[in-house]
């Protein structure tokens, strides 16, 4: 394969393949930076390993787009454009709203393209076309405010000032990495950084990158870097055994209960039966290495008077985590709480009619759940350990 087929622009020394055992990902898309650390392994077979927990931020391209609408709003001095939007009239809202999507999404995604890939002369204004309505309302605003630069409908915008849009999501994007590199163990050789997703291709971020870390790593960019994540998606599931192993990026558990200790239970936590409840029944820890198809199991007894299960799934962002509550253990010296948010709500629907509805006695079954976390996306299976059979397993995530 010739280099040119694969990258838009990388080192003239980029040799393949490559030599280092390790390589970072960092994927630049519109809302968010995601960044992980793959671990290549040749012997016996190739395959690769997620080795260090999924970092990332909310620093993708449309927080440039944000910086503008920002940075608009102070030049008419209406936050949130009040002035615009709020109006009676439901269609005029509409359309109104629209046209400031369209000048966010659009107009101006197409000028910051032009932008971030270009080299003009620094006196090179770029001109952004406002909306009729915008400026019918603003009119006299923007032509009272000295710093406004108007040429008909067009807002004049320097190069300095559309540096200073992309300034903070470069700056987020730059420390994010930095943190993830710190991540990586010692034994571990990165050389290499590919650098896909929407955001991934422009000019200006990708320069910025090399920049920081130029003296220490090679870069690949794909010639479709917007494309290249569906590829690998693609291609992962042709074949899936290529992954071996992941880091898992936080701590996942379900709510239990074990006999209340004194001393060492929180005592509020204490029932009537000598139960502790609300304990945080840890399943994997954030940073932990699964190997793929490593599942973890828990079996729930159930008898004929349940119609159902509900498991609740939990996720904390650090370790040695107690309670679904988030309350530290009483031998803890920090004050706060454990980050924990509930994930998603697990119900296995129940059905004891292979008894005969005949029956009236109560008949009891042990339901094991499967849980693996060693997948790009949880999985949970549920197999009923009574009659040999698998049972339907409903998880509703919540939003997040």
């Amino acid at each position: 394969m010739q280099k040119t087929h694969l990258a838009k622009f990388a080192d003239n020394d980029l040799k393949f393949p490559f030599t280092s055992n390790a390589y970072i990902v960092v994927d630049i898309g519109g809302g968010t930076v995601d960044i992980s650390v793959h671990q290549v392994t040749m012997e016996p077979d190739y395959h690769l390993s997620v080795i260090t927990p999924p970092a990332g931020n909310e620093c993708g391209g449309s927080m440039v787009n944000k910086q503008f609408i920002k940075y608009l709003e102070t030049l008419v001095n209406d936050e949130g454009f009040s002035c615009f939007l709020n109006t009676d009239d439901e269609i005029e809202h509409a359309v109104n709203l629209g046209e400031l999507k369209m000048l966010e999404y659009d107009t101006f995604e197409k000028q910051k393209r032009i932008f971030a890939d270009s080299d003009d002369a620094e006196d090179t204004d770029i001109a952004i076309q406002l909306p009729y309505n915008f400026l019918k309302c603003y009119n006299r605003k923007l032509l009272d405010n000295t710093g406004v630069r108007l040429r008909r409908d067009r807002l004049l915008i320097t190069r300095s000032q559309m540096r200073e849009f992309f300034e903070p999501v470069v700056s987020g994007l730059l420390q994010c990495i930095s943190e993830s590199l710190n991540k990586v163990p010692e034994h571990l050789e990165i050389d290499t950084f590919y650098i896909v997703g929407g955001f991934g291709g422009c000019k200006y971020v990708s320069k910025a990158i090399q920049n920081k870390f130029l003296s220490k790593f090679k870069y690949v960019i794909p010639e479709q870097p917007d494309f290249a994540v569906v590829w690998g998606a693609i291609m992962a599931r042709q074949k899936p055994d290529t992954v071996k192993a992941r880091t898992v990026d936080a701590t996942y558990g379900v709510q239990a209960c074990l006999p209340f200790i004194a001393g060492t239970h929180e005592d509020s936590y204490k029932n009537s039966e000598s139960v502790c409840e609300n304990i945080f029944s840890t399943f994997v820890e954030i940073g932990d290495t699964i190997e793929v198809g490593n599942v973890f199991m828990k079996s729930y007894p159930v008898d004929s008077r349940q119609s159902c299960v509900d498991i609740r799934i939990y996720r904390a962002t650090e370790k040695d985590v107690w309670y679904t509550t988030g309350k530290r253990p009483k031998t803890s010296t920090k004050t706060d709480k454990v980050d924990i948010q509930p994930l998603g709500d697990l119900t296995i629907p129940l059905s004891f009619a292979a008894y005969g509805a005949e029956n009236a006695s109560i008949k009891h079954d042990i339901i094991q759940v499967r849980f693996d976390f060693s997948q790009t996306e949880i999985q949970v299976q549920a197999f009923n350990q009574t009659t040999k059979t698998d049972v339907k397993v409903v998880l509703d995530f919540f939003c997040t």
